[in-house]
């Protein structure tokens, strides 16, 4: 199957490259076709040359869930609840001047040029009261997941116009650098004498979960529920690094979600779980298992790339080493 996309980019590519008429005349279409080129072949077969392949609007999608009755909640997109990232002042106006909400989708979607969606849909709705919603949004809890000194300015680089000074994405960052989830409530009871509202607050939180720098806690009940079935999957990817570089990922009970962890962080926390305990004693663990061929190297491992010296996984166990605090607070370790 793969043979078979990879010959029908190549084809694809010889035909953009005679300029015919239809690329002329829309020029985005070409640089659409190189830039789904770069994809991972196994990730196009899989969206795109199944065999009953089609894409729908999202009126059509509507349609077709009529019969269940499914209807449309709201975007999955955190971003997409802020109107002023994608939306001039104008078009906000015309959209909500539309009384129809699928077809204010469908003529938003013209609006942002969307490409695709992700959406929640439900069965027999029931509206929040404005208070209830206010009730709920205040119980939501929230942590940070990524280290508060990696968080660059680049993450408030945001295309379209921004509403809230980045200075405020700061302030709520700050709050969260400990590593403690908060309900919404209590960031609002500490942010008070900053002059941050509860919108400016929601705001914060919504662009940065677009950036998966904050991310959504779950309730206690689900963290204790869920923590012996993640601790025995990470032990199990954990180990499995020693043979493999396919898994990316270790489970957070804390959040229901995966954590980005590539292989040599946690070859570090293999070693980490043998009882060595300082960040020279993992690199030398990994260096010697991996790097050297001896006899501690285990047979049929996936040998470590021959530019990872002994200092380089030093210096990446030492900055790994500044991590370990938030993988504890996401329940990961």
């Amino acid at each position: 199957m793969i043979g078979r996309v990879e010959a029908a980019f190549d084809f694809g590519e010889k035909l953009v490259q005679l300029q015919p008429a239809f690329i002329t005349a829309n020029p985005r279409v070409a640089e659409q076709f190189h830039w789904i080129k770069q994809a991972d072949p196994h990730y196009l077969a899989h969206e795109f040359f199944n065999q009953a392949w089609n894409s729908f609007s999202f009126t059509e999608t509507a349609i077709s869930l009529e019969p269940a009755k499914v209807t449309f909640a709201a975007s999955a997109n955190t971003l997409d609840h802020l109107d002023a990232y994608h939306l001039t002042e104008a078009q906000q106006r015309f959209l909500q001047d539309i009384p129809d909400p699928i077809f204010q989708q469908t003529v938003r979607d013209f609006m942002i040029n969307q490409q695709f969606r992700q959406d929640y849909w439900i069965k027999g709705p029931r509206r929040l009261s404005p208070r209830e919603r206010l009730v709920s949004l205040r119980q939501q809890r929230v942590i940070l997941n990524i280290s508060r000194d990696r968080v660059h300015e680049a993450s408030f680089d945001i295309p379209g116009e921004i509403p809230l000074d980045p200075e405020r994405f700061a302030v709520v960052l700050d709050a969260l650098a400990d590593y403690r989830p908060r309900t919404i409530a209590a960031l609002e009871d500490e942010l008070r004498n900053d002059g941050i509202d509860l919108n400016a607050i929601l705001h914060a939180i919504l662009a940065l979960m677009s950036r998966n720098i904050i991310v959504q806690v779950q309730s206690p009940e689900q963290i204790e529920n869920a923590r012996p079935h993640t601790e025995r999957l990470n032990n199990f990817l954990i180990n499995l690094a020693e043979d493999s570089d396919n898994i990316i990922h270790l489970a957070s009970p804390v959040t229901g979600s995966a954590v980005i962890l590539r292989r040599i962080p946690r070859l570090f926390l293999r070693a980490l779980s043998l009882g060595h305990e300082t960040p020279q004693a993992w690199a030398e663990w990994v260096w010697q298992r991996f790097a050297l061929p001896n006899e501690n190297r285990i047979k049929d491992a996936v040998p470590l790339p021959v530019h990872e010296s002994l200092g380089n996984l030093m210096a990446q166990a030492h900055q790994f080493s500044t991590q370990l605090p938030r993988l504890r607070a996401l329940g990961v370790l």
